[in-house]
């Protein structure tokens, strides 16, 4: 499973956005987890709203961020595998 964040501008503080987070680590990636499945996630700090053509889907400036890490992610997962 891979982990996905909104554009920042829609959580609204980086307080919301820090509890969605902490639920998807603590809630979510240990249930997936528990079910012996793959849960990868990258580094959301490093896209901001510039790389968003709305709410949730990357533009092409997003994309050429997002690829590499994801890219990472999957490589580092399938090498301790």
């Amino acid at each position: 499973m891979n982990e996905f964040e909104d554009a920042p501008f829609i959580y609204g503080s980086t307080e919301h956005r820090e509890l969605f987070r902490a639920f998807m680590r603590e809630t979510v990636a240990s249930r997936v987890r528990d079910e012996e499945a793959a849960y990868v996630r990258v580094d959301f700090d490093k896209l901001d709203d510039a790389d968003y053509f709305d709410w949730n889907h990357l533009n092409s400036k997003g994309v050429k961020t997002f690829i590499p890490m994801l890219a990472e992610q999957l490589r580092s997962h399938l090498s301790k595998n």
